[in-house]
């Protein structure tokens, strides 16, 4: 089952989600809102992983937000100190999942599946 947050209030990026635009999240230089269907690969991937990581049913995992972003570089907004990344804009998208209380940022560049930036 998946379900997105909507209504007022702020998204997992720190922008209103009652307006068009997005305030991009640290290492994007843009970002907007989209639809969950256009990812829905993804946030599947995104679901599978964070529910083995804490030994909870799909089920439990909740999608709290969805951002088409435009990441700043190669790290995706997840840099390494140990490794190099490109530096050219990369077409991507972050997906903020709650799971017992706690919420994990998914990042991704587009056509690829997303990662859990522990940062």
């Amino acid at each position: 089952m998946l379900s997105a947050c909507g209504g007022t209030g702020s998204d997992a990026a720190g922008g209103d989600s009652g307006t068009t635009g997005a305030t991009p999240p640290e290492g994007a230089a843009e970002a907007s809102f989209i639809s969950l269907d256009a990812l829905d690969d993804e946030v599947q991937s995104a679901i599978a992983d964070a529910a083995e990581r804490f030994g909870v049913p799909e089920a439990e995992v909740a999608v709290a937000g969805a951002l088409d972003v435009v990441w700043a570089d190669g790290s995706l907004g997840c840099p390494d100190d140990d490794m190099l990344s490109t530096q050219a804009l990369v077409d991507g998208y972050l997906l903020t999942l709650e799971v017992e209380g706690r919420r994990l940022a998914y990042h991704g560049e587009d056509g690829l599946p997303p990662f859990l930036c522990e940062r």
